[in-house]
């Protein structure tokens, strides 16, 4: 009897160990799209006067942009033409080595006092050549993660999944608070290089990771049963365009949101609250820190029921009510305030992504899923990215603590439709189903 209890353990916890490790792999992925998007956005004060100066300040915000259509384009390509013919693992390997390379290579450009006018091109040229492979992170690291879980743990492991960001967000923080410490006023002529050189640590372990990777039975089954499509993007359009739309509608709302809370932070304790660099960076350090919790206590929560929309609804309305209140102590001198504000705020965030990777990836066929939700989410993304051109330029306009919330609170109304919308569409599918095998 023991010997048989042993023998059913030890082949649980091999389960366990091969389905940990993509989503490892995954986990990575996003913590390495989160140090390098990140390090972009955090250094604003110093890269914009290098690379942007004067009337070039707008630049700054709309190559963001770029680089998010970037990621919407190689989401859409590599996920037709590899991830979703010749494999996800495949994929994955292929495009983290190279999105590491690329922003490594920030670190080398020469700035706008050398070379003029290219300076501000060659960082769009090289943000766009790294969007382009970002861009199949999620929809890969969703699909080969996903389909190697069980189903009953796709919400709290695909919790885990999404929280990558936020750690690679406040590790690239704190290097950032590091560095700037140390530099001080020679931060400006070495430190941001040196920050981007970092980037390449974390991109080399996530490539080491995915290389031992294996592919998804999922994959792996619809391969050997030749159903595989030659052209999974036209199959997508055409089986599935009502839920690839209200999957964007969600995605762009809730990454608009996404923007103008994580990615605007920096810029608002700098520039506009008028804290110092070093303070900047270790604050949003812990800020981040705290938003983990957030995604993985949304995760937990979720993880009782296999259904995710209702929880996405209770996040986004507690989310709502949060940032109101934040808003009035955002914009001060009083960095308690504007840390616990901002701290309030993220946390409850974060629990609306936890459930968005499990959510994505049973919304597309297998045999489209790694271009699907890629598409989708980056689409949405570019969408979200919008934030960074619209916010600044308005709220010096009417002021951050009126437009800044204005627009949290429209995207967060938004997100919320949207929701509603998809919980009507899918109200009749037969949730006994599990959908990531089809």
């Amino acid at each position: 009897m023991e010997t048989g209890n042993k023998e059913s353990n030890e082949g649980t916890n091999a389960r366990s160990i091969s389905y940990m490790i993509p989503v490892l792999g995954s986990f990575f992925g996003w913590l390495m799209d989160g140090y390098v998007t990140i390090a972009y956005l955090i250094q604003e004060s110093t890269i914009v006067p290098l690379f942007f100066p004067g009337s070039l300040y707008i630049v700054y915000f709309f190559i963001f942009v770029v680089n998010g259509i970037a990621r919407a384009i190689g989401a859409i390509f590599l996920g037709n033409f590899i991830g979703d013919k010749l494999g996800r693992q495949r994929m994955l390997v292929i495009t983290i080595l190279i999105f590491s390379l690329t922003s490594f290579a920030l670190g080398f450009l020469p700035t706008y006092a050398h070379i003029g006018a290219l300076a501000p091109l060659t960082m769009g040229i090289l943000l766009f050549f790294m969007g382009l492979f970002a861009g199949a992170e999620y929809g890969g690291g969703t699909a080969l993660s996903m389909e190697s879980v069980p189903r009953n743990k796709r919400n709290l492991l695909g919790a885990f999944v999404q929280s990558g960001f936020g750690v690679g967000y406040a590790l690239v923080a704190f290097v950032f608070f590091i560095l700037t410490d140390i530099f001080g006023s020679s931060y400006s002529n070495i430190g941001w290089r040196i920050l981007f050189f970092t980037t390449i640590i974390p991109g080399l372990s996530t490539f080491v990771i995915r290389y031992k990777v294996r592919e998804s039975s999922v994959f792996e089954k619809a391969k050997k049963h030749k159903e595989l499509l030659d052209k999974p993007v036209f199959s997508l359009f055409r089986q599935s365009l009502i839920p690839l739309l209200i999957v964007v509608a969600i995605a762009g709302s809730l990454l608009f949101v996404n923007t103008a809370t994580f990615s605007l932070y920096p810029t608002i304790f700098e520039s506009v609250d008028d804290f110092s660099r070093p303070t900047t960076g270790f604050w949003i350090a812990i800020i981040n820190l705290v938003s983990i919790g957030g995604v993985v206590l949304g995760g937990v929560i979720a993880s009782r029921s296999l259904k995710k929309l209702i929880f996405m609804k209770i996040y986004v309305i507690a989310f709502i009510i949060v940032s109101v209140f934040a808003d009035l102590f955002a914009f001060t001198t009083n960095l308690t305030a504007v840390v616990l504000a901002f701290s309030a705020q993220v946390f409850v965030e974060a629990m609306i992504f936890s459930t968005l990777p499990a959510f994505m990836a049973e919304s597309f066929s297998k045999k489209y899923r790694t271009t699907g939700v890629g598409f989708s989410y980056n689409l949405g993304s570019t969408i979200g990215s919008v934030a960074l051109l619209l916010i600044p330029f308005y709220a010096a306009i009417y002021g951050w603590a009126y437009y800044w919330i204005l627009a949290v609170l429209a995207s967060s109304f938004v997100l919320l439709a949207g929701i509603f919308i998809a919980g009507y569409a899918t109200a009749g599918e037969q949730k006994q189903v599990d959908y990531i095998t089809q």
